[in-house]
């Protein structure tokens, strides 16, 4: 008998899922045309951000006359300019906390003068950029969070109808107690003195990278600059379908539009900062010799791994993404040692070894992440995590 009642049945689900539908969240402003959509500036903040395909003002006038507070220079002649690069990957954040801690023990762990990070890389990165006194924050963060504290997962059907399959306020919550006044002041007082952070987003509309100078947004004095810079991480870090975008007003050609932006691993897993950074500038600010001296930490490996999954859409989805990601991640890894080779840098890169086993349950896995700590820090410590060329390079160097 039922089927005789099913098409009533399905009119009104239907229309109940509309109704859902209707109820989702959708941007105040219209989205930045395609025309405007280099002019873009977010109001009163001036140069905080551009793209990472392109040459912009960050990158010809970061360390320029006028472009930082009056600061002498705290570096050595014969010290190396430092650049720490650290990826995107989700649970294996916990290789970089591990590799960070361990490089403090082992006593040679560098100040880094320009710090970036993208997706989880961007959570990590203002604690690298402040140093060996945020480890404890850094392992705090990154190895006792299971996935309750940094997503809450929506009801099937009213995640059908919205724009990600969990709500982010665990993670927002989370940033918002980390990233606070001091911290930012703290790294306000590093930019005037000629150090640099920046972060990744994914520029949804545009499918480009944007590089935002936190720095920049913590010196510029105003109110609202904690509130960006935690919408920024949150961005970097929202990775798409399991989290929603984030909204960004900006203004362009004297009109409000908004922008959305996802997690920065979608166009680059790492980044070295802006493509045109000027660095004879960076080390005649920071009074460091010009060798520039290029770190990257990959929070993946080297090669996929073999898994077995259900033949359905969301294990299936899943694995797909983690693939790209993995493909992305090592491509990055080539394209900065390209940089290096141009630019007559040295190149240092850290990833997950094949010798690394423990079993992988979710995004959220204590233990796994309590494991890759113990592994990134084991290998930092021993000195063996480092390689001077990316993987398939040169025999051994794919491990």
């Amino acid at each position: 008998m039922f089927r005789y009642f099913r098409p009533v049945i399905l009119t009104v689900m239907v229309s109940a899922l509309g109704s859902l539908g209707g109820c989702v969240d959708k941007p105040a402003l219209s989205p930045i045309p395609r025309e405007l959509v280099d002019a873009a500036q977010v109001p009163d903040f001036g140069t905080i951000r551009q793209w990472g395909d392109a040459p912009g003002l960050i990158g010809q006038t970061a360390w320029h006359a006028g472009a930082r507070a009056a600061s002498p220079p705290t570096g050595d002649p014969g010290d190396s300019l430092n650049v720490l690069a650290i990826s995107g990957g989700a649970a294996n954040g916990s290789f970089a906390v591990g590799l960070l801690t361990g490089w403090t023990e082992a006593g040679t762990r560098p100040q880094f003068h320009v710090v970036s990070g993208v997706s989880v890389g961007a959570l990590e990165a203002p604690f690298a950029f402040l140093g060996p006194a945020y480890d404890t924050v850094l392992r705090d963060l990154f190895t006792r969070l299971s996935s309750a504290d940094l997503f809450t997962l929506k009801p099937s059907l009213a995640a059908y109808f919205s724009d990600s399959l969990a709500s982010p306020q665990p993670l927002a919550s989370l940033i918002s107690e980390f990233v606070d006044e001091p911290l930012v002041r703290a790294i306000a007082a590093e930019h005037r003195k000629g150090r640099r952070l920046f972060v990744g987003t994914t520029h949804v509309y545009a499918g480009r990278q944007m590089i935002w100078d936190i720095g920049a947004i913590a010196a510029s004095g105003r109110a609202e600059a904690l509130d960006l810079i935690r919408q920024v991480l949150l961005a970097s870090a929202a990775v798409p379908v399991l989290l929603p975008p984030v909204y960004f007003d900006v203004i362009a050609d004297s009109r409000r539009y908004q922008e959305m932006h996802v997690d920065g691993g979608i166009t680059r897993e790492a980044f070295i900062g802006p493509p045109d950074l000027d660095w004879d500038a960076a080390a005649q600010a920071l009074g460091t010799g010009h060798h520039v001296q290029f770190y990257v930490i990959r929070n993946g490996r080297a090669r996929g791994e073999y898994m077995i999954m259900e033949p359905r859409t969301v294990p299936l989805g899943q694995h797909a993404m983690l693939q790209l990601a993995q493909s992305l991640g090592v491509g990055d890894l080539y394209r900065i040692y390209l940089r290096a080779q141009r630019e007559h840098a040295g190149y240092q890169a850290a990833w997950i070894g094949s010798d690394f086993e423990a079993p992988w349950e979710d995004w959220g896995d204590l233990r796994y992440m309590q494991t890759l700590f113990d592994y990134g820090y084991a290998q930092a410590v021993n000195g063996q995590v480092w390689h001077s060329e990316p993987p398939g390079v040169s025999p051994g160097a794919q491990r």
